[in-house]
C-alpha cells in the first residue's frame, strides 16, 4: 500500500511529528540504498585486503595478509594479491600531489578590505594545517575513490578550542571552534526521488559521539524554563536532554539502519546521533537544522543558522556521479571483478605448487595411513 502524501511538508512539523517522518524515511530508503550499500561495503573488503572478516563480518572471504590452506590434505590455497589497493592509492596520490594553497579575496579595493583578506588567508592557511583540516581531506578523497563518496561535517562547537573561564553553575567556558568530523557515505542519508545529489533538498548524517560529551554540551531546563515555554502541567512538558541521552541506545533507538560496513563498537559511551540539514527552500522558507538521536529524541530543531546556509555544514567529496541520481560512483567498482580474477589465477597457480612441490606417497587404500598424519609435509596418494 502507498503511503499517502502529508498535507504538510515534514519539516515544518512540530518536532516529535518530524522525527518520527524522518525516522521513516531514512530507515525506508528505498530499492536503491541497498545494493548501493553492498557495493560499497564489497569495496572496502576490496581495498582493506588483510580484514575480510572480523570488520566486515565472516564475509569467508580470503585475506591478503594470510595464506588460507583448504581441503582434506591442505593442499588448495586461496589467496588475495591486492593490486586494486595499489591502482587507488598511486590515482589518489596523484589528485592530491599538489598543495592547497587558500587565498581569501578582498570585497574592495580599500586599505582596511584588502588587510582583511591577508588576516583571513592566514586563518585560512591556520585551519586547514593545523586544524586536522588537510589530514581528514586528503583521507577523506581516498575513501570517495573507494566507495565513490565521503563526506565530512564541519560545526561550530561552543565546547571546543582553549577554556576562557569558570562559571558558578554552568561550568566551564570554552572558545569555542569549528570541528570537522568524518562521515562514510553510508551514514549520509538523502531524498532518493532527487535526480543528482545537488538536488537533494535535505541530508541527515549518522555520526558515533559519546553519550557524555552530549550531556555536557547539552543543559536541562530549569523548571521555571519548562513552566514558561510549556505551562504549568508537568505531565505535557517534553523530556529532558538528560532523560534523553541516558536512554539513547536502548529498545527502538537501536534499529537505525547500516546500509554500509560502519563497525559497530559494543560501547557503552557511544551512541548514534543524527545531523538532519535542509536547504532554504520554497517549501521550508527558514531551512532546518535537527539533531535527534531516535524516532522521539530530538535534542535541537530550529531553522538553518545563516553559517550553515550555503553551503550546507556537510561537504561532498565524491570520485563521480550516477547521472539521474543522487548516488555516487568510483572506476574502483570495475576494479573489482579483474581483482577476484587475479585472486582466482595466483591461488591456481600457488595450489599448484603446493600440491605437486611435495614429495606424493602412493598407498593402499586399506592402509591405516591418513592425511592427517602427513600434514605440512607429502601428499598421500591412495590407490
Amino acid at each position: 500500500m502507498n503511503q499517502q502524501p502529508s498535507e504538510q511538508y515534514f519539516c515544518e512539523l512540530p518536532a516529535d511529528e518530524f522525527s518520527r517522518e524522518l525516522w521513516q524515511r531514512i530507515t525506508s530508503p528505498g530499492p536503491q540504498w541497498t545494493p548501493y550499500g553492498q557495493l560499497q561495503q564489497m569495496a572496502y573488503r576490496k581495498f582493506y585486503g588483510a580484514l575480510p572478516s572480523g570488520w566486515f563480518g565472516d564475509t569467508g572471504e580470503p585475506s591478503s595478509a594470510v595464506l588460507t590452506a583448504t581441503g582434506p590434505q591442505g593442499n588448495q590455497v586461496k589467496m588475495r594479491v591486492n593490486h586494486a589497493r595499489a591502482d587507488v592509492l598511486a590515482q589518489h596520490q596523484l589528485v592530491t600531489n599538489p598543495a592547497l594553497t587558500w587565498v581569501a579575496t578582498a570585497v574592495s579595493s580599500d586599505s582596511s578590505s584588502l588587510q582583511a583578506a591577508e588576516k583571513g588567508s592566514q586563518i585560512l592557511e591556520y585551519l586547514w594545517r593545523n586544524g586536522s583540516f588537510e589530514r581528514q581531506a586528503l583521507s577523506a578523497a581516498l575513501s570517495a575513490f573507494v566507495a565513490g563518496e565521503y563526506f565530512l561535517l564541519t560545526l561550530w562547537d561552543e565546547s571546543a578550542g582553549e577554556q576562557l573561564e569558570y562559571v558558578e553553575g554552568e561550568g566551564v567556558r570554552y572558545q569555542g571552534d569549528l570541528v570537522c568530523v568524518p562521515v562514510p557515505g553510508w551514514d549520509v542519508f538523502r531524498s532518493t526521488g532527487a535526480r543528482s545529489f545537488s538536488q537533494s533538498p535535505w541530508l541527515c548524517a549518522r555520526v558515533p559521539v559519546n553519550r557524555h560529551e552530549l550531556l555536557a554540551r547539552y543543559r536541562d531546563s530549569t523548571p521555571e524554563e519548562m513552566a514558561a515555554e510549556y505551562g504549568d502541567d508537568e505531565s505535557a512538558w517534553p523530556r529532558q536532554p538528560s532523560e534523553l541521552i541516558r536512554s539513547a541506545g536502548t529498545g527502538s533507538q537501536q534499529t537505525f539502519r547500516a546500509a554500509g560496513p560502519t563497525p559497530v563498537q559494543q560501547d557503552p559511551d557511544t551512541i548514534w546521533c543524527h545531523y538532519f540539514v535542509h536547504r532554504r527552500t520554497a517549501a521550508c522558507p527558514l531551512g532546518r537544522l535537527a539533531v535527534l538521536l531516535g524516532p522521539d529524541a530530538v535534542l535541537d530543531y530550529v531553522p538553518l543558522p545563516n553559517e550553515y546556509a550555503e553551503p550546507l555544514p556537510l561537504h561532498r567529496m565524491a570520485a563521480g556521479d550516477i547521472d539521474n541520481s543522487p548516488w555516487a560512483y568510483t572506476s574502483f567498482w570495475e576494479r573489482l571483478g579483474i581483482q577476484d580474477l587475479e585472486d582466482d589465477i595466483q591461488s591456481a597457480l600457488a595450489t599448484n605448487i603446493v600440491s605437486f612441490g611435495r614429495q606424493i606417497i602412493s598407498a593402499e587404500a586399506d592402509q591405516n595411513i591418513s592425511p592427517v598424519q602427513l600434514a605440512d609435509g607429502p601428499i598421500l596418494l591412495p590407490r
